[in-house]
């Protein structure tokens, strides 16, 4: 399941406010999450196919879910664990924190097939979004990687 489905399959049987999904060192947010999040705390979105794209680093879980809980907002927060099964690569991802207590442990399985080119995209999105894809450092506002420049040239040949 793409994790876009796994949002909207969310957000339909439990009513979240915000849902957030884990890829790699990074929480994923999509579409009217993502434009909240531009709203209320000016994060860039990015388009990603029909889909608007933002997120954070997931070593900061705790400060945003204490965020939701202050402002009342339904959330899930959706974590992945890489498995080996039966020799080829999954990754299981399941909602570990929730408002909605019935909503942890809600499980979805993807086949892991990543090519470079797709992981190179996922590190240059990482890039973009103002952290270090293989560390989850968030960079400094001073650090070249944040300048819009190098940025949208990042963006320019996510796009090309």
């Amino acid at each position: 399941m793409k994790l876009i489905d796994i949002a909207k399959e969310l957000k339909e049987n439990y009513n979240f406010d915000i849902v957030v999904i884990q890829a790699g060192f990074y929480f994923n947010i999509f579409n009217e999450d993502a434009e909240y999040f531009q709203e209320k705390y000016d994060f860039k979105v990015y388009e990603q196919g029909n889909n608007l794209l933002t997120g954070f680093p997931v070593n900061r879980a705790d400060y945003w879910e204490e965020k939701f809980i202050l402002q009342g907002l339904e959330y899930a927060f959706v974590e992945q664990e890489p498995k080996d099964m039966l020799g080829q690569k999954s990754i299981i991802r399941s909602v570990t924190r929730s408002s909605v207590s019935g909503a942890i442990d809600t499980q979805y399985m993807k086949t892991k097939n990543t090519t470079r080119t797709q992981r190179l995209k996922e590190s240059l999105i990482g890039l973009i979004n103002g952290y270090n894809p293989l560390t989850g450092e968030i960079f400094d506002d001073n650090s070249p990687w944040k300048d819009p420049d190098v940025t949208d040239l990042l963006d320019d040949i996510i796009n090309s």
